[in-house]
């Protein structure tokens, strides 16, 4: 599987945070699904982020022929700020925090609070992981060809913890497939990754849901309908 050209769509430079980019998540990984191929990969697992990665890596996981597991990511946030994310916890076995050092130095961190915070998120990663997979344990990626997918990256911040925590898995090959993401977030993971594909590189970006229709809400129940119809979901 080639990474797609990093040329950002015409109608994706400069583009108001407000027009949605896809009608929905589906749509969004069917039309990035179309542009992959199976050949240069040798029995890729796909891995999609919960929620909003979810219906894009089913898409991708069915273009590749490929078996769908999840990679539950959950953003750190900075005090009082919950859209601002400081660094993400991976969870697993043994579960993987990355920080960024330089927003972290931006905000005065109470003591306690990362880990409080971190210890948080993995609960909530814990009981998605209960609704999504329930006991299954998640497949071994040792020596598999990784294709990660999302419903997009701003910061890079989560998708970064994501990549560490696979890379310590040692996998053959870790593919990042996203449908849009900035431009500052390619430059910070594609040196991490073996490949990225992506619809859309925008020079500005807000939140990933402004770039989907506002009907297109996911949550749990929604993500274990779509996981249920999906007969390429490991088991």
């Amino acid at each position: 599987m080639q990474p797609a050209p990093h040329v950002p769509h015409k109608s994706a430079v400069g583009h108001p945070a407000a027009e949605a980019l896809f009608a929905d998540r589906t749509v969004a990984g069917q039309l990035i699904a179309s542009m992959m191929t199976a050949d240069d990969l040798d029995q890729p697992i796909v891995l999609g982020v919960p929620r909003g990665g979810v219906p894009v890596a089913i898409e991708v996981a069915k273009q590749l022929g490929a078996p769908l597991d999840l990679l539950i990511v959950r953003r750190i946030a900075a005090p009082g700020q919950p859209d601002m994310g400081i660094g993400a916890v991976v969870y697993g076995r043994e579960p993987h925090t990355v920080l960024d050092d330089d927003r972290v130095a931006q905000f005065t961190i109470p003591p306690g609070y990362l880990e409080d915070e971190r210890q948080r998120q993995l609960a909530e990663a814990e009981r998605r992981w209960r609704m999504y997979r329930g006991t299954a344990p998640a497949i071994d990626l040792k020596g598999r060809n990784v294709v990660l997918v999302d419903d997009g990256v701003t910061t890079g911040i989560t998708l970064r913890a994501a990549i560490v925590a696979i890379r310590k898995a040692s996998p053959k090959s870790i593919h990042l497939v996203v449908p849009v993401a900035s431009a500052k977030a390619v430059a910070l993971l594609r040196p991490k990754v073996d490949g990225l594909t992506a619809l859309h590189i925008l020079e500005t970006a807000s939140k990933v849901s402004d770039f989907y229709d506002a009907a297109d809400v996911l949550d749990d129940e929604a993500v274990n309908r779509m996981l249920n119809r999906a007969a390429v979901l490991l088991n």
